[in-house]
């Protein structure tokens, strides 16, 4: 254990990046960044079963470049960071990637533009071979993309008529499409960013953008859309400060909705927009700002809201219960300096562990973070020591257990709670504590409160109880 806690400091110590946190930080695991020439925007990311991730963003002048226009770029790298394979899309002017999303069997999908205003759309399977490329929709652009448990596509863009969402099938056919007049991209604020969503029985698909105002202007606006037809079944303003979008949306089993936005502020800052709604009728269940955050990506896991983005030039990460209380909270600097540094992407593997994508000065950057742990250790004090298993874990299926041993300052009880490497809560038990004369002990036999086996991995666990407050480790292999 002493080995692999020097290796990940090592690895800590050797990052890019320094940051300032709250408790409960993620830590970084690893960065990567294109490092051919030329200029690389990462706008997007997604991640398989087996923890490969997939990017897809823009590249201007870099080798092999054909002229000087700006190319669309879709690349494939290891759980580990390194880079698995890279492919290109040019046309003679303007191209992009805006959005990438993975079906059930692991095949890729990109949307974006090409020839500057052509919504573009490709599939490719998993070793990065093209299966097809759609490009039929004209004066588009697509900027967001996600796909349902059937494996229908939906994307979402601007089009000359407004915004549109299309469907498709996952062999390319174009199914139907709806229009919203009212909703574009603002067009004053250098971040074009839309976000769709689609719930998990995947009947309703859920939106959100800007309304413009006017040449420097637009309103939040988000709205709720049948699967089968895209009929709408509600449309609505959710904020009306002159400059503010939604640039993320995530929905929860519940069918309610998560979204991250932005909202002007002073001079070039602005206000982060973030809130929970009804899914039923975009009716408000909570709602927070925070000021000079510019918010761009938002995901969901276990019970955390995660969200991206930049925060007075920094690269910013923020981890909320789904009540909207701030768990973690990391801002970043690149190797030291004042720099244009954002987040624009962001998800998690199966395990917690979350992968941010964006840029820093003219780089880009992918970047994998730890599950966080946010227990909070209160002062360490006291006597707790948890004994028992072999080779420094505990294995239940072989009806191994572990002892808790306690000594309080007085006659009393010592609460345990037991905490995965997520900060989820999974287990609160209670003991007798004799007083300070005495050693305790209780059999902590490896389950949830639900009476599970706990999976395989780290808990922390705290000890509570008079002069008592210890946080101590377990490690469960089975």
């Amino acid at each position: 254990m002493k080995k692999i806690f020097l290796a990940a400091l090592v690895l800590f110590l050797s990052s890019i990046f320094v940051f300032t946190a709250q408790a409960g930080i993620h830590p970084v695991t690893w960065t990567t960044s294109i490092t051919e020439t030329g200029f690389f925007d990462i706008n997007a990311v997604a991640i398989d079963v087996p923890g490969n991730i997939f990017v897809t963003g823009t590249a201007v002048f870099y080798s092999g470049a054909p002229g000087t226009s700006q190319d669309t770029f879709v690349a494939k790298y290891s759980s580990a960071g390194k880079e698995v394979w890279r492919r290109y899309y040019s046309t003679t002017t303007w191209d992009g990637g805006n959005g990438v999303a993975l079906d059930s069997a692991g095949n890729v999908y990109v949307t974006g533009y090409a020839n500057t205003t052509s919504l573009w759309m490709r599939k490719y399977d998993t070793n990065g071979n093209i299966l097809w490329t759609d490009t039929t929709r004209v004066s588009s652009k697509g900027f967001g993309i996600c796909i349902d448990k059937t494996d229908n596509i939906y994307t979402i863009g601007t089009t000359s008529g407004g915004a549109f969402i299309d469907k498709y099938t996952s062999a390319g056919a174009f199914t139907r499409g709806t229009t919203i007049s009212t909703v574009g991209v603002p067009s004053y604020s250098g971040v074009q960013k839309m976000g769709i969503a689609v719930d998990t029985a995947g009947t309703y698909i859920y939106a959100t953008a800007g309304i413009p105002t006017g040449f420097t202007g637009s309103n939040l606006w988000s709205g709720k859309f049948d699967a089968t037809n895209l009929s709408i079944i509600w449309n609505k303003t959710l904020s009306v400060d002159n400059g503010s979008f939604g640039s993320g949306i995530a929905v929860d089993s519940a069918g309610d909705l998560y979204i991250a936005g932005y909202a002007p502020g002073v001079g070039s800052d602005g206000n982060l927009l973030l809130g929970k709604y009804s899914g039923s009728d975009c009716s408000q269940i909570w709602k927070k700002n925070q000021a000079k955050i510019l918010a761009q990506g938002i995901t969901l896991f276990n019970g955390h809201l995660l969200i991206t983005g930049t925060q007075d030039g920094f690269l910013w990460l923020n981890d909320c219960d789904t009540a909207g209380t701030t768990l973690a909270e990391q801002i970043y600097t690149y190797k030291g300096k004042v720099a244009s540094d954002s987040g624009y992407g962001i998800t998690t593997d199966s395990t917690g562990n979350i992968l941010v994508v964006g840029q820093v000065d003219y780089y880009s950057f992918l970047e994998k973070f730890g599950a966080d742990i946010t227990v909070t250790q209160a002062g360490n004090s006291g006597y707790f020591k948890i004994v028992g298993g072999k080779d420094g874990y505990v294995n239940p299926s072989k009806s191994e257990t572990s002892n808790f041993l306690y000594k309080a300052t007085e006659a009393g009880t010592i609460t345990f709670k037991v905490y995965n490497s997520r900060g989820n809560l999974c287990r609160t038990v209670s003991s007798i504590a004799t007083g300070p004369l005495q050693v305790d002990s209780f059999v902590f036999d490896c389950r949830n409160d639900a009476g599970e086996f706990l999976a395989s991995g780290i808990y922390m666990v705290k000890a509570e109880g008079p002069g008592v407050a210890i946080v101590k480790k377990i490690a469960i292999l089975k």
